[in-house]
Formats: structure tokens, sequence, C-alpha cells
């Protein structure tokens, strides 16, 4: 009797392993058959064209890179090293902190991204912006000159602010008073002394 209690008892534990197995086995196959699933997916992400980074290639290429080359072409000529390399672009959200243009009015008259030269340490800030046509520029030249904000270093200010558009860009300086002639002089030379007429908006030169 003791014999046939022990080998039902032996039977039931190797029942019990054997059941207990399985569903390890199942429960891995399971998850080997979710990772094969992500893995899969992600593969076929990767086979896709990165969207984000085309439309931005894109936008680099409409017509943004030419703000960046006139701005520099234009602080070299003007030979102010202190500012030398100092250029980069004008994020979205910085746009009516830096220029008094509306995130509307960007989109209506401008076209590509703006770039900057600027100091936080001394009123110091030069912008060009790229619009659509030399309508939209004119268009752009009085928003600036009405609603750039020549207070927004709080603790410093500028000598002089003024814009001055040629064609389709826009010119806003607002800076200290032995850079305003290098860089007006900078910037008729180089589209030729074809420029409009300068706004001087602020001025606390004697």
């Amino acid at each position: 009797m003791k014999k046939f209690l022990t080998i039902i008892c032996i039977m039931l534990c190797a029942f019990i392993i054997f059941t207990a197995c399985e569903t390890v086995k199942n429960n891995d196959d399971q998850d080997n058959a979710n990772n094969d699933n992500v893995i899969d997916s992600d593969d076929s992400n990767n086979d896709m064209p990165d969207e984000s980074v085309t439309d931005d290639n894109n936008q680099q290429e409409t017509g943004s890179s030419l703000s960046a080359d006139h701005l520099k072409a234009i602080l070299d000529d003007a030979k102010l090293e202190i500012f030398a390399g100092l250029s980069e672009e004008i994020k979205p959200e910085m746009i009516n902190s830096m220029t008094g243009l509306t995130t509307e009015q960007y989109l209506q008259y401008c076209k590509g991204n703006f770039y900057s030269t600027g100091m936080s340490a001394v009123a110091h800030l030069v912008v060009m912006i790229e619009c659509n046509d030399a309508d939209s520029a004119l268009a752009v030249k009085d928003i600036v000159a009405a609603n750039f904000d020549t207070g927004r270093w709080v603790c410093v200010f500028p000598d002089q602010s003024f814009v001055v558009e040629s064609g389709n860009f826009v010119f806003l300086v607002s800076t200290k008073s032995q850079f305003i002639e290098p860089l007006t002089n900078a910037f008729s030379a180089h589209f030729d002394g074809q420029i409009g007429e300068i706004n001087v908006f602020q001025n606390n030169i004697a």
C-alpha cells in the first residue's frame, strides 16, 4: 500500500512540474513574439524617411540661409570683431521679442528664418529679416519701427535703433553709438547702395 501511494505521489509531482514548465514555455513564446513585433515595427519605421528632418532641411534651403549669409557679410564688412561668431538663428518663440513682429505677421510677410547677432551684457542687437517681396519688406519695416521694444534689456539701453530695407530684406539695428555708422555703411555697401530710407525710431545720441 505504501509503495502504491509513493508511486501516486511521484506521478502527481511529475504532472505538476510538467504543467508548470509548459506554462513558462508558453509565456516565453508569447514574450518572444511580442518582441519580434516591436522589432519589426521599429525596422519598418526606420525604412520610412524622416519627414521632420526633411522639412527642416527644406526650410533651410528656401531662403533662410540667405539671411545668415547677408548678415555675416555685413558684420564682416563693418569689422566689428567684438561680435564675430555671435550670429544665430532666431527661434519662432523669440521672433516677437527680437523684432516686434507677431507670429501672424511673420507668417503673412516673411519666409525662411531670421538671423541675428546680439549681446545681453550691452544693448546690442542686429537682425536680418527675409520677407516674401519688396512690398512685404516695407510693411515689416513699419511694424518693426512701431513695435520693437528698445527696453528689452531692462538694465541697459541702446543709443540708437533703426530699421532699413533693401529689396525683400529688412535690417534692424539697436545698439551703441560707436556701432551705428559701421553697420549702416556696411549694409548700404553690401546692397550696392540700393537701400530704402533709414527709419531711426529711437535715438539717445545728442
